[in-house]
């Protein structure tokens, strides 16, 4: 019947656009999932990362210059500054570094190598400063200095690593994002002819019988009785 023919092409119709809707959201969740995972990284790891390492270089530069002024000037606002540059500029921002890379396995391995370099830098500076000055000079100059240069060293690969890090996040989001658009694009173009092929299957199941009984009216009408009649419509 002309009824069922009908039906049955809306139907496969409308199952082909729900079945692209349904392709568009599924991959669009996928993608915007791993954005948002990608984005999280950055902002709660790379980011505080990088911050944190240029926090405790400053600190230790700090600590270092406070130290050879109390070493040479003996002034306490020096041993101030030195306490200080301990506490806010390299303990708080490696309190934060733990926190934030405590389930970041690589950078985890480079924490502990920085824990070390901290650790052997902060016993080189103790020394010099609880020493008297002729016993404080060749400490700051020959173990507290190389122990600044080490940290130094150790702090800049992480920094560095992490920028890395940073940069291979932004370039997956900027690819995921590159990827969602093609994928609209292609979805709309299949959306369209999807639409198209529907349109003209329906137009095609209502016109040809209409066409037909047209036809058939006009031959009745021109004094051909015989012709036939389909009452069986368009299958």
């Amino acid at each position: 019947m002309i009824k069922n023919t009908l039906v049955r092409r809306i139907g496969s119709g409308y199952a082909l656009l729900i079945l692209l809707l349904a392709c568009a959201v599924g991959i669009t969740i996928v993608k915007v999932a791993r954005i948002r995972v990608a984005t999280e990284r950055l902002d709660e790891v790379r980011l505080p990362a990088v911050q944190g390492g240029i926090e405790i270089t400053n600190g230790a530069n700090h600590s270092s210059a406070a130290l050879r002024g109390w070493v040479f000037l003996r002034n306490p606002s020096f041993k101030s500054e030195y306490d200080q540059a301990w506490a806010e500029q390299i303990n708080a921002p490696l309190q934060r570094l733990d926190t934030v890379l405590e389930r970041d396995t690589l950078g985890r391995e480079r924490l502990e190598k920085i824990h070390k370099a901290i650790k052997d830098f902060r016993q080189e500076e103790e020394t010099a400063m609880n020493s008297s000055l002729e016993q404080a000079e060749p400490v700051v100059s020959k173990r507290s200095g190389p122990a600044l240069t080490a940290l130094r060293g150790v702090l800049n690969d992480f920094t560095v690593e992490q920028k890395v890090l940073m940069r291979s996040d932004l370039d997956d989001i900027h690819d995921q994002i590159a990827l969602l658009n093609e994928l609209e694009w292609v979805l709309l173009v299949l959306g369209l002819v999807a639409g198209i092929i529907l349109a003209f299957a329906v137009t095609s199941s209502i016109s040809g019988p209409v066409n037909n009984a047209v036809a058939v009216a006009d031959n009745i009408a021109g004094g051909d009785l015989d012709t036939e009649v389909n009452v069986g419509g368009s299958q």
